[in-house]
């Protein structure tokens, strides 16, 4: 299910929640028994659906590409590739942070 939210979040961005029963709500879907597995698993599964007849694209393949992820795999060797990201994450390397702060507080506790 949280693959479901992870798109909603690249596809809905801006929404004030991501919850389940909230997105079930703003699509305007079908009620559901909120925490009970297959209930869920059924909303979750609709909310996908939701989100691919939104999209601009012809098919599920083509809107996951766009919205940088991967579809989940069985691979040759039986392994399972899941669902995911594809973008870049970025590292910082924390010696490049800097301040443009010239004055401290050196009475607060932290800078004891």
């Amino acid at each position: 299910m949280s693959v479901v939210i992870f798109f909603q979040k690249r596809i809905y961005s801006g929404l004030p929640s991501y919850r389940l029963d909230y997105l079930i709500k703003h699509h305007g879907l079908e009620q559901f028994d909120h925490h009970h597995a297959l209930s869920d698993a059924k909303a979750a599964a609709d909310l996908f659906n939701q989100c691919i007849s939104d999209s601009d694209f012809d098919s599920l393949e083509e809107t996951i590409a766009h919205h940088d992820y991967r579809l989940g795999n069985l691979c040759s060797d039986n392994t399972y590739r899941p669902f995911s990201s594809t973008r870049k994450k970025k590292k910082v390397n924390a010696q490049s942070i800097t301040t443009t702060n010239t004055e401290f507080d050196t009475d607060h506790p932290f800078l004891r």
